[in-house]
Parts: C-alpha cells; structure tokens; sequence
C-alpha cells in the first residue's frame, strides 16, 4: 500500500472547492497551519450569518475522518 497524502484528500478538496465558488456567501479564513510528516494542513474556520454578539449561534465541527487507519500503518 502505498503512502498516504492529504494532497489529494477527497473532504480537503471539496472544503477548497467550496470556498472558492461561494465565497461571497460567507466570511472564511485560515486560523493555524499544522505540520504532518511535511504535508501542511489548514484549520479553516467558515463562518456565516450576523456577527451580532446577541444573535442565536451555532458551531459545527468537522475534520477528516477515516484517515486514522491510513496514519497507524
């Protein structure tokens, strides 16, 4: 089996994608840049909505989930 890369990661490129064709729907950054084995990863927060201290809120959580197994071998 060959090495695994975050390169090409399916959930990666899809939130890349996403940005790229609706940022004008939201307001997004990049809050860190982590280090894994040379492949760097992102932590990107999206936000959407108000930005009122005194609107209702919501957070949604998300991460690459099932690379666990490609990391372990």
């Amino acid at each position: 089996m060959g090495q695994f890369s975050f390169e090409h990661c399916f959930e990666i490129d899809t939130l890349k994608r996403l940005i790229a064709q609706h940022q004008h729907l939201f307001r997004h950054q990049s809050l860190a840049d982590l280090y894994y084995r040379g492949e760097k990863l992102s932590v990107t927060a999206i936000e959407l909505g108000q930005q009122q201290s005194l609107c209702p809120t919501v957070l949604f959580v998300g991460g690459v989930h099932g690379v666990e197994r490609f990391l372990a071998l």
